[in-house]
């Protein structure tokens, strides 16, 4: 009777009454496998991660598991930075009694546990066996082929369905430079009908032209692609990353709060706009002795909002953190590095969590990391301004302000690409450490990239990202016409 009104209240909106109705029943002792069910799944929605773990551990000791309880349970796991029993967990799954999308759940928890060798191993026999296989798990699988830098299959996969999605194009043509590739984007690209589509093959499409050196052809597939993208954006998405910046900005000024005593490890913030060179530079400190790259992680953007509201300590933020990366590296681990380039939304208060904390910012080539933005189709409302030049110009000049900050070492990209040791000698006197010069051999390292950068950063350093002037002269005509005005 509960679990009915509950769950009425639940689907008509009111989530806190029917929490408040699964609460009594649980404080009883009297609720059902489906009322911990449900108040298990309010608590997640609710972002209260431990109430929903200690809700499915009562549910586990009245009843069996189910395969969804376990998926749900794992998601909780993951939420709480405990990877080891989010993979303990779905290991306890038999893949053969899952549905397509149970599957793709269970690889997805895989995925972000960082194993994509078996999160990709548990969609390989549906997809490579299924003449009509579900459309979006084959995104999800190319995704993950993608990470670990494997494009030749991708392509195999693509080119072998009779009718694959755009996205899935887009995706599975990244690693590839034969003119061949071009013509199969080319084909796709002119039966295109919506809107969707027409913006993932426009960009496929560019960059396809431009790895040929067709780049007037290039310049007109990104600037039609760009446009329609553009117009899925309203004026509140437009506004929202000046006014992140301002607010945190505003926050990090007036930010007072005693300093977290001295962490065990050394901490490295590689921030930067998008495009700016992050996962590189990033990939190249994680080769040095006692170094540790985890990736673009998302908990200082959770923990340094409510740290610079002054809600908690320095102290218990900087310990959040840790808590959350503290399976994503060895014990032995010196130095970690996070290269979530948004951090430099949160400076201040990264110096107040770790007041050794290193954090370097990317300095770009203007123009070349406007291109750079432009060519890039990111995922649903992510970079909103990316797609209009002349917006994204005055954007990037905002960041390039926020990084001139006294707690920030520069590094140029230019440099960075050409004279590593002599880009990198600041911030590694900083670390007291010296040059290695396995710092240039990142491309060795086959862990997985989950960034737009996956193909760059998997190429020994080269100049091919410098001089977008000169193959895009048009657009660089409109940007000095614009810089200048």
């Amino acid at each position: 009777m509960i679990y009915q009104q509950a769950l009425q209240a639940y689907r008509a909106g009111d989530v806190n009454g029917a929490a408040r109705m699964l609460g009594n029943c649980i404080q009883q002792g009297q609720a059902t496998a489906n009322e911990l069910r449900l108040a298990s799944r309010i608590a997640y929605q609710q972002t209260q991660y431990a109430a929903a773990h200690s809700i499915m551990r009562m549910l586990a000791s009245k009843d069996k598991l189910t395969v969804n309880d376990l998926i749900a349970k794992a998601h909780i796991e993951l939420e709480l930075a405990d990877l080891a029993n989010a993979k303990k967990t779905v290991a306890l799954i038999d893949p053969d009694t899952c549905t397509i999308d149970q599957l793709s759940h269970v690889s997805g928890v895989y995925e972000q546990t960082g194993d994509l060798k078996k999160a990709a191993s548990l969609l390989e026999p549906h997809i490579l066996c299924n003449a009509s296989p579900n459309t979006e798990v084959v995104e999800q699988l190319l995704g993950q082929w993608l990470a670990m830098g494997q494009g030749a299959m991708g392509l195999e996969l693509i080119t072998s369905l009779t009718a694959p999605t755009a996205k899935s194009i887009w995706l599975a043509t990244h690693f590839h430079d034969d003119k061949s590739v071009t013509q199969f984007i080319k084909r796709h690209f002119d039966k295109a009908e919506s809107k969707e589509d027409k913006i993932w093959l426009g960009f496929a499409l560019g960059r396809a032209y431009e790895r040929d050196k067709q780049y007037d052809d290039a310049w007109h597939c990104l600037q039609f692609a760009n446009r329609l993208k553009a117009t899925t954006f309203n004026e509140d998405d437009l506004a929202r990353p000046y006014k992140t910046l301002e607010h945190y900005q505003a926050l990090g000024s007036t930010l007072h709060s005693e300093p977290a005593t001295s962490s065990p490890m050394r901490m490295i913030f590689v921030v930067g706009a998008p495009r700016s060179g992050t996962t590189l530079l990033a990939r190249m400190l994680g080769q040095l002795d006692g170094a540790k790259y985890i990736g673009e992680q998302p908990f200082i953007g959770r923990i340094a909002p409510v740290l610079l509201a002054g809600k908690i300590s320095a102290q218990r933020a900087r310990d959040y953190y840790l808590d959350h990366i503290r399976q994503r590296h060895e014990q032995h681990t010196k130095i970690v590095i996070d290269d979530h380039p948004y951090n430099f939304l949160y400076i201040e208060a990264i110096k107040l969590m770790f007041s050794n904390a290193i954090i370097v910012g990317l300095d770009r080539n203007r123009f070349d990391l406007m291109m750079a933005n432009y060519k890039t189709c990111f995922d649903d409302k992510a970079e909103p301004l990316s797609y209009d030049l002349n917006k994204l110009s005055d954007y990037l000049e905002l960041i390039d302000n926020r990084l001139n900050h006294n707690d920030v070492i520069r590094v140029k990209y230019e440099q960075l690409v050409t004279s590593p040791r002599q880009a990198l000698a600041k911030a590694l006197r900083y670390l007291g450490t010296s040059y290695d010069a396995k710092i240039e051999h990142f491309y060795n390292d086959k862990s997985a990239i989950l960034t737009a950068s996956t193909a760059q950063a998997r190429k020994p350093l080269n100049s091919d990202s410098i001089g977008y002037k000169d193959r895009y002269p048009m657009a660089f005509t409109d940007f000095l016409k614009r810089s200048s005005d």
